[in-house]
Parts: C-alpha cells; sequence; structure tokens
C-alpha cells in the first residue's frame, strides 16, 4: 500500500499556537496519521525571539515544513505570491490537500488544481456570517467569494460543529464530517490544583468578538462582582492585551494578565471562566479548555453555541445574570463534573477529533 501524501496549508502560525485559530491548525497537522506523508506551509507570526522554532509533526521521512513570514498588511494574507510560488517549488504530488482557515482558501484551491488532490477545507468558523456582524465587509466579501469557492472545490468539509454545519449550503453539508474543537489531552485534564479567587476571561485580546466581552465585562460584570464578591478578581489573560487596557482602566477587580506562560495551569487555578461573547462563530475553545481542566464555565448563549448543553459546568444565562450564576457554581462544586461529563468531555481531546476526520477520509477519499 502507497503512503498517503498530504500538504496542509494554512494562514495561521502551527509553530507557535498561542491563539485559538493557530491551536486548531497545529493541531489537525500533528494529529494526522503518522503514517501519512505531511508537508505543510504556515505563516510566522510570533511575537518574539525564543518563540517555538519547530512545526507540530516529527520531521521524518523527507517531510518539508515551510514557515513563512506574516505579510505588514494582514490584507494580503491569502494573496501572498510568496506562498503560492512554495507550493510551485515542493514540485510533488498530494493524495490530499488540506486548508485549515478561511484565508488559506486561495491556496487551498489552487494546491488542488496543482497536483490534483482532493481539497479538505477546515472551517474554523462561519466566516461570511461573522464579519457581517463585526461589520469587516472586507473579510465578509473574501470569504463569501474565495471561501465559498473552496467549499465548493472541496471532497469534504470540516465545520466544528452541527450549529455551523446547519448555515453550511446544503450541497456542501452532504460533504461534511464535524470535527469539533478539542483539548490537549497531555496539557489539560488534571484536577489536582486548589484553586484561588480568580474568575478568569482568556483569550486572543485582538479578536473582536473577545474585545467586545471584555467591555461587557467592563460594564456590567466587574463591577456587580465587586459589589458581592469583593475578594474576586477577574483576570484577562491572552495574546494582545494591550488592546482592552483601556477599557478596564480604573478597575480595582480586574486584572490584565497578559500572555502567561502555562494558560492551563492559569485555567485550573481559577475558580470559574466566564465567556461572556455577544458575536461569534464556530465553538469557543476556551470552553473545552477550561472544561477540560475541571473549571466550570459561565457563558451567554453565543458563546456556549455548538457545545452540549446538558453539562452541569457549562452554565447558559444573559449577561445580566452571570454574577447569580457564578455564585450558583460555587455553591455546586463538585457536583457539577461527575462521570457522564467527564467522559464525554475526555471524547474531545484533538486525537480523537482528528481521528473522526482521518476515519471520513478513509472512508470517502482513499
Amino acid at each position: 500500500m502507497s503512503t498517503t501524501r498530504v500538504l496542509f496549508v494554512t494562514t495561521n502560525d502551527i509553530y507557535d499556537p498561542i491563539r485559538g485559530c493557530d491551536r486548531r491548525s497545529a493541531q489537525l497537522c500533528g494529529n494526522l496519521p503518522a503514517e501519512w506523508h505531511v508537508d505543510s506551509i504556515s505563516y510566522n507570526k510570533s511575537d518574539g525571539p525564543g518563540r517555538p522554532e519547530s512545526p507540530p509533526r516529527t520531521i521524518e521521512n523527507g517531510e518539508r515544513h515551510v514557515r513563512l513570514d506574516y505579510p505588514d498588511s494582514g490584507a494580503l494574507a491569502p494573496f501572498n505570491p510568496t506562498v503560492l510560488s512554495t507550493l510551485r517549488s515542493f514540485g510533488r504530488e498530494y493524495d490530499l490537500i488540506v486548508s485549515s482557515s478561511v484565508g488559506s482558501s486561495v491556496y487551498g484551491v489552487a494546491a488542488s488544481y496543482y497536483t490534483g488532490g482532493e481539497l479538505i477545507v477546515d472551517v474554523h468558523n462561519v466566516e461570511d456570517d461573522l464579519s457581517l456582524a463585526i461589520g469587516d465587509y472586507q473579510r465578509f466579501l473574501f470569504s463569501r467569494v474565495f471561501g465559498r469557492l473552496a467549499l465548493l472545490r472541496a471532497s469534504l468539509v470540516a465545520p466544528t460543529s452541527e450549529t455551523d454545519m446547519a448555515q453550511l449550503p446544503a450541497s456542501v453539508r452532504e460533504k461534511s464530517v464535524v470535527v469539533a474543537n478539542g483539548f490537549d489531552a497531555e496539557m489539560f485534564y488534571r484536577d489536582d490544583t486548589e484553586p484561588d479567587d480568580r474568575v478568569l476571561f482568556f483569550g486572543n485580546m485582538s479578536y473582536e468578538p473577545n474585545a467586545e466581552a471584555v467591555e461587557v465585562i467592563a460594564d456590567e460584570i466587574a463591577p456587580r462582582l465587586a459589589e458581592t464578591h469583593p475578594e474576586l478578581e477577574i483576570h484577562l489573560a491572552g495574546p494582545d492585551c494591550e488592546e482592552i487596557t483601556e477599557i478596564v482602566a480604573g478597575l480595582d477587580n480586574v486584572v490584565v494578565a497578559g500572555l502567561v506562560d502555562d494558560i492551563a495551569s492559569y485555567i485550573r487555578e481559577s475558580r470559574v471562566v466566564i465567556v461572556p461573547l455577544l458575536t461569534g462563530s464556530g465553538t469557543r475553545l476556551k470552553i473545552i479548555e477550561s472544561l477540560a481542566c475541571g473549571t466550570p464555565v459561565v457563558s451567554t448563549p453565543k458563546g456556549a453555541e455548538g457545545w452540549p448543553e446538558d453539562w452541569p459546568a457549562l452554565r447558559t444565562v444573559r449577561v445580566a445574570d452571570f454574577v447569580e450564576e457564578i455564585e450558583s457554581v460555587f455553591d455546586d462544586g463538585d457536583e457539577l463534573f461527575d462521570e457522564r461529563v467527564r467522559t464525554e468531555i475526555r471524547s474531545y481531546s484533538w486525537e480523537s477529533q482528528v481521528e473522526k476526520l482521518a476515519t471520513a477520509i478513509n472512508g470517502e477519499l482513499l
């Protein structure tokens, strides 16, 4: 039997996956079957020296992993001629082209034509709906034109949830398999930490829905929590926190932690994670990662979209009810994570989710 040859192309950074979009792409690439030959092209978005210099796969059997500098203008990232020339320079034929993120749509379609490989599109978000919601019309047009072109060209499509799949055209749904966002089983799922008096919100703060959520925290949640639980601090963690420092200036119970070294430990040391999102698409990695750490989550319905509705540790309420729900979570304690919930959460490890994709590929394309 010949080796399955795969080209993985993304506009995300799979070497240094500190942002949610980068983590999904890195985990998909890294967890594709070890017996497959996987080449990759990705971008370098690292913030400085000392960041990781290795791809998420062991470099062996002649695999090529090329990491290109991110363009000075983000608008050029999906149309970089260097990516296209790199695709051509590989000079290889591939069985599969995996395009991970809407920004890599042009490259995925081009590579499928160059090589004749079957195109697989990883849909992080239903981008056109999200772009309209946040008023990013340039991204909306790109997604509506090039993103839809990739979906129509694709042999297999991987949305993150049944909710997102329902928003795709009927012809695309017929060739889709849900590959949910997951968690790194080695990094997460340890619940041996005694939490501090900390409420946590984390994510990429330059991402518009997260920045909007910080405004909700500053305007509605932090003032009320200061009145009822003055001992609690709300910590904001993640990259690009300089984008939100002015929003929370003057709030004594809000701490801007920035990019922390070990987000898993930071989650475990928090009593509850809050997700007060009003816009967004896909499923929120911060929810499954928090639950896998054994930390309960209080979210808006939009934030919890796509996740099971019967997990006691995932509370879905209006923003006006966040403080009361946080109190309820504290009262319920260990009852939030019974064996059924833990078993279901384990099924969302990245290994399990990418195995679903590999099974679909083997069954339909190879």
